[in-house]
């Protein structure tokens, strides 16, 4: 039993799995509020730890199946393209805000057509 905390799960979740243990994924504002229930308002590893084992002698939660390889792979696409695009936002922030556009364009001669690129796409 572990909670699900963005991508930073997915990876231990899955070489978890593929060694053959059965993995159990808790949303944290779930685990978190059952943890409110039971009277626990501390949060340290080891009070986290006691309760998620808790959480999934009483809940017992379906056991988790990763995703395909090809699924994963989609979803690390979208998630560096998110990226991509934020700081393609934040660059064409700073090309409004610089005094002397010019001199930040000739800087950014070669990546620019690649930052419109992707403005242009959203």
């Amino acid at each position: 039993m572990m909670e699900a905390t963005g991508v930073y799960h997915e990876r231990l979740a899955t070489e978890l799995h593929d060694a053959g243990f059965r993995v159990s994924l808790a949303n944290p504002h779930r685990s978190r509020e059952f943890a409110r229930g039971m009277g626990i308002m501390t949060k340290t590893d080891k009070v986290d730890a006691y309760m998620l084992a808790c959480y999934a002698f009483l809940k017992k939660p379906h056991h988790w199946e990763p995703p395909s390889p090809e699924i994963r792979y989609l979803a690390a696409l979208l998630r560096r393209r998110d990226v991509l695009l934020g700081d393609a936002l934040r660059e064409e922030n700073r090309l409004e805000k610089n005094t002397c556009r010019q001199t930040h364009l000739q800087i950014l001669s070669v990546p620019a057509g690649v930052w419109r690129s992707f403005c242009a796409r959203r």
